[in-house]
């Protein structure tokens, strides 16, 4: 058996699993990919549809709409690695919605032109401490980010598709179609569900139109979830006071969207899974070193994909 580590940056996972596993032979790259048997780390798609030999790959992110509709990729289980973005995304999330109670953009923008502008004299501060704070799609990142927002004293409500066994953190837990009935009653509505064809789109303007006003909205799902244009249009207009944004339709945004020059919406990257010491790299490998121990005992893996539902098994 044979398992290929895509980037050549994962010299200690290699080590790990030649002492874990020593009768597998580990490639560090992306040679010999025809005798491959499990990938850690993801080839280009139509590259991965000729690797008949294939049979697991981990890939190293926690989203994995890319994978939506790739029927000649059948052959093949794929596991995410959700769970070790939590802690980098959740905070992302808080830092977000901080920014946007506090406004620390519009004072960046004065820094930026020289100008002491008093609190007063931007917009009104509001507290986490006493708001509804709407989380759609409570899964691993959502219920992390529930949690700093729970401890800071907000009332926090829940969305997700299956199981209403409600952890301490959220006050509140419903399935995803009560979305409309809920959203006149939240002060912040972050967005951390994955895309599917049920999904896209979810906050169009009739949604949005529903959601409270003055509110703000944080997307860290994907930007295909949100209409971009009705969301410019809501923070224009002040239906919405403001919008963060790690995730955009297109992406990445293009230059002359009007977008980027609505004072009230934070765009970021796609960035908040971060990079250095945020100890995503090492939750990674510890997902994929217990994965290859469950595929090679038939077992289901930890973030296994069903990708007949398109949800991930947990």
């Amino acid at each position: 058996m044979q398992i290929n580590i895509i980037s050549p940056n994962f010299k200690s996972l290699a080590q790990q699993l030649t002492l874990k596993f020593p009768d597998i032979t580990v490639i560090l790259g992306d040679l010999q990919l025809e005798s491959a048997d499990i990938l850690f780390g993801l080839p280009k798609l139509d590259r991965l549809s000729e690797l008949k030999q294939v049979k697991f790959v981990q890939l190293q992110s926690a989203g994995y709409d890319f994978l939506f509709g790739k029927e000649n990729l059948g052959h093949i289980r794929f596991a995410s690695a959700s769970g070790a973005y939590n802690d980098s995304i959740s905070e992302h999330m808080l830092t977000m919605n901080l920014n946007l109670f506090r406004h620390f953009n519009l004072h960046r923008d004065y820094q930026n032109k020289s100008i002491w502008q008093k609190w007063s004299q931007v917009k009104p501060v509001k507290l986490i401490k006493g708001s509804s704070v709407l989380i759609v799609g409570l899964g691993q990142i959502g219920g992390a980010y529930a949690k700093l927002v729970k401890q800071m004293g907000a009332h926090v409500i829940g969305l997700r598709r299956s199981n209403l066994a409600k952890p301490e953190y959220v006050d509140e837990l419903y399935l995803s179609d009560k979305l409309e009935s809920i959203l006149p009653l939240a002060d912040v509505v972050a967005i951390s569900t994955p895309l599917d064809e049920s999904t896209k789109h979810l906050f169009d303007k009739n949604m949005i139109d529903k959601m409270k006003d003055g509110s703000i909205l944080i997307n860290i799902g994907r930007g295909s979830i949100v209409d971009t244009e009705a969301l410019a249009d809501a923070l224009e207009s002040g239906k919405l006071s403001g919008a963060a944004l790690d995730v955009t339709d297109p992406e990445p945004l293009p230059t002359e969207h009007r977008l980027w020059k609505i004072e009230s919406a934070i765009i970021t990257p796609h960035c908040a899974g971060g990079s250095g010491k945020t100890g995503i790299r090492e939750a990674t490998e510890r997902i994929f070193l217990a994965n290859v121990s469950k595929f090679l005992n038939g077992e289901q893996l930890i973030n296994e994909i069903d990708r007949e539902n398109f949800l991930c098994k947990i």
